[in-house]
């Protein structure tokens, strides 16, 4: 994700007023000298309006060479460094109308200062971060990671209560204890179960889905009502493709995946879309105690042609950084390397649901309906088309030929910035108030996906249909990722508070607030077996026989 103005203006809220302070004058020939008693690599918060938001600055000693920000997974320079106010200013390289200048000097043994741009004055306070020595073997290595988690995480993080934080210490303290009895998956399911104990979703260590670090068996899944079935394959496990999982590694489906969702934290919903994650993963697997370590893992499959049991053996690990969504799986029209098979194959059209799946948004017109369908699969920007064609198309459509319902599909909306589409969503439902509206709402629906669906329930006039949204109505998001030394792997504390209960918020800073009752499903759809692999979209059969077409 670029780290460009719109961004920043929608994540630190730079447009909010805050009291102007006059920028001191600079003197170019001190700041290598006062760079000196400020080199070292910090981290910390920018105090914004919203909520705090997290960088790591990297400061060098010589003065001749940038300092580097990282903020959101991107590493930006700051130039142009010069002495300012007894410390050093340095302003944020990047295509800027008003470069963003961070101005720093010591303060105790932290450092303190502003984040500024234009008029808007923002503290700013960094603490080091600690020097570990070169880890001499693997246990060693894994004590450092295991430091930085208990105490760079939770000094940012918010989510844990005092009661859970002690908990946490302790977990840390006795993987700490048994590290040469570990394999490296037990040890990260280990300390992702314990991050999992705040109890919030967007409190995470990342494993699979983002920064994936464990490896992928040659299947895919998916849960639907009648049970969890394989959706794609590799070629040479295409004969399996549509089974049944009954056990995986002598273990019943559903144990293994009350098991895999002491993970990560989240409602029901999310347990069933991240658990398949975890079950198509070996290193997985075994880290959480289901198999042995090693090869293959076994499945025990039914209702198909190749019922019986299966070997499944463990692939490379390809890591990678980018998100990878498990409901992409369930569409042969997403895009995915060479070598796979689908159960719904690539003859012919999938339903509308799937047809577009590597498209942020889109609408159509789904035959003779009359309804105008919208789908919001990420609250992000795209490369094919920018928000603001797209929601100046959609528009223009909606206002020429007015639809007979709206339809707008939420299900697959994992987050972004839900800043994104906010104007395009405020227009649509002030202009659709005199016609039927339905949002569709799924296991997937999570982050900004949920905020979109809560400003449509608060709106009124609305069906819900479809699964429970993936997470409560009251969580904590925003925040940073903590970045292991040793491992390099992601913690992602949360700091911002997300309120859309009728409970308020749970701080008085930092709080995004709305009051709706719940986002319950008025028409409960859960899609089975039979259902996907026909080709039919429940909820949208269910919404056509509400409006009656």
């Amino acid at each position: 994700m670029s780290f460009a103005k719109p961004l920043v203006a929608a994540l630190l809220c730079l447009s909010c007023t805050a009291h102007a302070q006059q920028t001191a004058e600079t003197d170019q020939s001190a700041a290598g000298t006062i760079a000196d008693r400020l080199a070292g690599h910090w981290e910390g918060e920018v105090q914004t309006p919203r909520w705090p938001f997290y960088v790591s600055i990297r400061i060098p000693a010589d003065d001749r060479q940038d300092a580097e920000l990282d903020a959101l997974g991107t590493t930006i320079a700051l130039v142009d460094r010069r002495a300012a106010n007894g410390g050093i200013a340095m302003t944020l390289d990047g295509p800027w109308e008003t470069p963003p200048v961070i101005e720093l000097s010591r303060d105790g043994e932290g450092l303190s200062g502003f984040w500024r741009e234009g008029d808007t004055n923002m503290p700013i306070a960094l603490v080091p971060l600690p020097d570990y020595p070169e880890p001499a073997n693997r246990e060693q290595a894994w004590r450092q990671d295991i430091d930085a988690l208990s105490n760079r995480f939770l000094h940012f993080d918010r989510t844990f209560s005092p009661e859970t934080q002690q908990e946490f210490r302790d977990r840390m303290a006795g993987i700490a204890s048994r590290i040469s009895d570990m394999t490296d998956p037990e040890i990260m399911i280990a300390l992702a179960q314990a991050t999992a104990l705040s109890g919030n979703a967007h409190t995470r260590l990342y494993l699979l889905r983002r920064k994936t670090v464990l490896d992928r068996l040659p299947v895919r899944l998916w849960w639907f009502a009648d049970g969890l079935r394989i959706v794609r394959a590799r070629d040479s496990y295409a004969h399996i493709l549509g089974c049944r999982v009954e056990r995986i590694a002598g273990v019943d489906a559903e144990t293994a995946h009350r098991t895999a969702t002491t993970a990560f934290a989240g409602n029901p919903s999310w347990g069933r879309y991240k658990s398949v994650y975890y079950l198509s993963s070996a290193d997985a697997l075994s880290g959480l105690g289901i198999s042995e370590a090693g090869n293959p893992v076994t499945f025990a499959l039914a209702d198909c042609p190749a019922a019986g049991t299966v070997d499944l053996e463990r692939q490379p690990v390809i890591s990678s950084d980018a998100v990878t969504e498990a409901w992409h799986d369930l569409s042969p029209a997403s895009s995915s390397e060479t070598g796979w098979q689908h159960a719904l194959g690539r003859s012919g059209e999938p339903p509308l649901y799937l047809s577009r799946p590597d498209d942020h948004y889109w609408f159509a017109r789904p035959g003779s309906s009359g309804l105008l369908y919208v789908q919001i699969n990420r609250a992000e920007p795209m490369d094919a088309q920018s928000v603001e064609e797209f929601s100046a198309q959609l528009l223009t459509d909606f206002r020429e030929d007015r639809p007979a319902a709206l339809v707008v599909d939420l299900q697959f909306n994992t987050g972004g910035n839900g800043a994104v589409l906010e104007d395009l969503m405020e227009t649509l439902e002030a202009e659709s108030r005199d016609i039927p509206r339905f949002v569709i709402t799924g296991r997937a629906t999570f982050s900004a996906g949920i905020m979109m669906a809560a400003r449509w329930q608060a709106a009124g006039n609305i069906t819900i249909v479809g699964e429970p949204v993936g997470d409560a109505l009251d969580y904590w998001a925003e925040g940073g990722n903590i970045v292991l030394p040793n491992s390099g792997l992601w913690a992602h504390f949360a700091n911002g508070a997300h309120s859309y209960s009728e409970a308020g918020c749970p701080a008085e800073d930092y709080c995004f607030d709305l009051s709706i009752a719940d986002l319950n499903p008025d028409l409960p759809v859960n899609m089975s077996w039979a259902q996907y692999i026909g080709g039919r979209d429940p909820a949208l059969e269910a919404i056509m026989d509400r409006v009656g077409r």
